[in-house]
């Protein structure tokens, strides 16, 4: 199963139309439960257990509507996707808040991934700098994961790096480097992804809402499907 879900992922990379085209996953198993720090969301299997107020959050952890964001750095879809999440986030600052959960096309760290597509060569470094960033401080990672998904090209992995020793000085030398839970972070995401039963990322996690697979064309899209679904400032 491991390798089917590998191969799905990898087919992305290939048959990507130029206009993303979105599918919605079928009802799962998710819920919203609890609130303030025992707060837990599961997405699709009630195995994995995500608390807002311990993962790397666009929004507010008491927001009422939190989804989860399935994606790659480098995948360019995702980069599209994530960028209107962050837009529609913005417009329902009071409601809506998303958790990053990334899962790097990378099988330097992805163990349903064979072989590693050239654009995806840093994904795994990407992703565990971004993590390692925002346990060293969580206030300054929406600025670097802004910075990661705002330019019209993935950034280079040594841009990468030292925008990172930019926002946070010294982070190279800092121990959150070194953290193995970080890997583990990701391994977990994977495992979601795999739950998703999604063909291909990203993948958008709600509990009020059918997943959301792909990018959308654009924002417009998006929020018509957000602002209905969630009932976002009574729509």
């Amino acid at each position: 199963a491991a390798l089917v879900c590998g191969l799905l992922i990898l087919s992305q990379v290939f048959s990507s139309p130029p206009r993303a085209r979105i599918l919605r996953l079928p009802p799962g198993d998710s819920r919203d439960d609890g609130s303030g720090q025992d707060r837990r969301l599961s997405w699709f299997t009630p195995s994995i257990q995500i608390a807002p107020r311990d993962e790397p959050l666009i929004g507010s952890p008491q927001a009422a509507h939190i989804l989860g964001f399935l994606f790659d750095y480098y995948c360019p879809h995702c980069r599209q996707a994530h960028q209107q999440l962050a837009a529609a986030q913005r417009k329902h600052a009071n409601q809506l808040a998303f958790v990053l959960l990334p899962v790097p096309l990378d099988s330097k760290c992805n163990p349903t991934l064979n072989v590693t597509q050239l654009p995806f060569k840093n994904s795994c470094e990407t992703a565990l700098l971004a993590l390692a960033l925002w346990q060293a401080d969580p206030l300054i990672f929406p600025i670097f994961d802004s910075w990661l998904i705002g330019q019209d090209t993935a950034p280079g992995i040594d841009e990468v790096r030292a925008k990172a020793n930019e926002l946070v000085p010294d982070f190279s030398f800092r121990p959150h480097l070194l953290d193995p839970s970080l890997k583990d972070r990701v391994l977990r995401n994977i495992q979601l992804y795999e739950a998703s039963g999604a063909p291909k990322i990203p993948v958008i996690c709600g509990t009020e809402i059918d997943g959301i697979v792909g990018g959308p064309a654009g924002l417009d899209e998006l929020l018509q499907i957000l602002e209905p679904e969630l009932k976002l400032n009574g729509t």
